[in-house]
């Protein structure tokens, strides 16, 4: 499961931290495994306010994509993505899993991303 969090064309990024087991260092979005039994888009929520403390009441609305497979070497990933717009720009309060964030016009999300997570963000846009 990916959230993509938007205000107007801003999308946030994060930066994952030396403390993560994969992609150490790189730009990535909120993301999180479906290992229990629970709705989707309930992990995406618990997810968001984890790793960057945005809550339910500050989303403006929620936008689900098509489910996105990909190759990740060992391991064939199937990805639920949202697009969750925010009511307000918001102070994002990281958690140990990332060491920066910032904001990225939607025109320049593609020179951070991973070519995966850029068509996972494809697939929730509605301005494509």
């Amino acid at each position: 499961m990916v959230v993509f969090l938007r205000y107007e064309d801003e999308i946030l990024l994060l930066k994952r931290s030396e403390k993560v087991d994969t992609h150490k260092n790189r730009w990535g979005v909120v993301t999180g495994y479906l290992d229990e039994l629970k709705p989707v888009i309930e992990k995406a929520f618990e997810e968001m306010r984890e790793e960057t403390g945005v809550t339910k009441d500050q989303i403006f609305s929620i936008e689900r994509g098509k489910i996105y497979k990909f190759d990740g070497g060992d391991t064939i990933y199937i990805s639920h993505p949202f697009l969750m717009k925010l009511k307000d720009k918001v102070d994002v309060d990281l958690s140990w899993e990332h060491n920066d964030y910032k904001w990225v016009n939607i025109k320049n999300v593609e020179n951070y991303l991973p070519k995966f997570a850029f068509n996972e963000l494809k697939t929730v846009l509605s301005d494509k």
